[in-house]
């Protein structure tokens, strides 16, 4: 049942215990408690001064979308949607300096105080959207975020050769004997005017000479001479070293001389020159048609081109220029640029001196007895190598990744070093 006074019906608490109703009319001077003052103090201040009927309840406050939520909860609704989707959201509170709160206002405040501004407020994401820009600093992100895997070497990484495609060869030669009335001599084709002829032949390459030459065996020597002793056997068949009629297959080994001799075993006057070269120098590289410009490029040996790489060209070079001094890569990904290790000197202005003891580092890690213009001072600013400006900080970058001194030290064959001292600290901001 509920309980009542003079004015108002009050329902039971739970537990059914009637509170005791306080009224501010008590305090009155006896005089002053007249029926129009205690309507008015029950109307007012007695509403303040009655004690509180509490119940207790039990569930959760907040978004029912957590990851911890459970189907099973029980979450306290509220009066309202905006109430019930943004509970315990952060709000603004302003102390003075007595630490008294002087204002607070939080999510529903504020969108409260919009729709009493007559503003639209039934979609929160178009009403809290701003104007924005986006800003491009034009720098090395890689070298921003993942700087700890970049080193500062001042002398750069060792250099990778990159060979071209291979040129055609002549693996046959028909060798034929040409009587020149007072002595004869060798004729070789592909040529076949030349008389004992200077023969170009590369390591690794598998030649086979047929031979028609009667009376003339045909002998490959380490010198111009009949001395069977300076016969070259290696990669032959003994068997053919003095063939006049047939066939002679010849592999030229990897530890053959520059320079050997084919020898008239019965004549030294019908002999000749035979240079002997790497298989590199039998290939030919456009670097301007087939490297400059591209994405991305792979040599003929399966190197792949990455940023701060530092290069050299063998074999038949095209333009001239690239086949002289080491090339650094840059712009893989974008368009391949390389720039020669001249351009990066930099002012001894800008660096300082510094000593190198004679074999301290290996070999050709730093330049012998005194490194002037040395960058052996990060600095965590700078510009990328290919800038067009040749500006101090594109000179005195040194920064290169990891992968990349790892990979030249695997293709020279030399133990990978990685100075701790020299690995970046902070990000590198390396402007385009």
């Amino acid at each position: 049942m509920p309980f009542t006074d003079d004015q108002h019906e009050y329902p039971l608490p739970t537990g059914g215990k009637i509170p005791p109703r306080r009224k501010s009319a008590e305090l009155l001077p006896r005089y002053f408690r007249t029926i129009t003052n205690k309507k008015f103090l029950n109307a007012t201040l007695d509403q303040l001064t009655q004690p509180g009927v509490a119940e207790k309840l039990a569930g959760y406050f907040g978004r029912d979308t957590a990851k911890s939520y459970k189907a099973n909860d029980t979450y306290i609704t509220e009066h309202s949607a905006d109430r019930e989707n943004y509970q315990l959201e952060s709000a603004a509170v302003v102390k003075d300096k007595l630490n008294n709160v002087t204002f607070y206002k939080d999510y529903n405040d504020y969108i409260n105080q919009i729709r009493a501004f007559g503003g639209t407020v039934d979609d929160h994401s178009k009403l809290n959207s701003q104007e924005y820009y986006a800003w491009n600093p034009h720098i090395d992100w890689d070298k921003f975020t993942n700087f700890r895997e970049y080193y500062w070497l001042p002398n750069g990484p060792i250099g990778i050769g990159i060979v071209g495609q291979a040129k055609d060869i002549t693996s046959t030669y028909k060798v034929t004997k040409k009587d020149n009335i007072d002595n004869n001599s060798y004729i070789f084709t592909p040529d076949g005017l030349t008389s004992n002829p200077t023969l170009k032949l590369y390591r690794g390459q598998t030649y086979i000479f047929e031979i028609n030459a009667p009376g003339m065996p045909l002998t490959f020597r380490t010198a111009r001479s009949l001395d069977n002793s300076l016969l070259f056997t290696k990669g032959t068949d003994d068997s053919t070293q003095t063939v006049d009629i047939g066939t002679i297959t010849w592999t030229i080994p990897d530890n053959a001389p520059d320079t050997l001799y084919y020898v008239n075993g019965n004549d030294i006057n019908a002999s000749g020159l035979i240079q002997i070269a790497d298989a590199f120098e039998n290939t030919a590289i456009d670097v301007e048609a087939e490297i400059l410009g591209k994405k991305t490029y792979t040599s003929t040996g399966g190197i792949a081109f990455s940023n701060c790489m530092k290069v050299y060209f063998q074999g038949t070079v095209t333009p001239a220029k690239y086949a002289e001094g080491e090339w650094y890569v840059e712009g893989v990904g974008t368009e391949i640029k390389l720039v020669h290790e001249k351009d990066l000197e930099i002012p001894a202005t800008y660096s300082t001196d510094k000593p190198v003891p004679f074999d301290t580092v290996g070999f050709d890690r730093l330049p012998y007895s005194n490194a002037n213009s040395f960058a052996g001072v990060k600095d965590y600013l700078v510009v990328n190598k290919a800038s067009k400006s040749r500006n101090p900080w594109s000179r005195y970058n040194r920064w290169f990744h990891r992968e990349v001194i790892e990979k030249a030290a695997t293709l020279s064959g030399t133990p990978v070093e990685l100075d701790q001292n020299f690995r970046a600290k902070r990000p590198i901001i390396e402007f385009d």
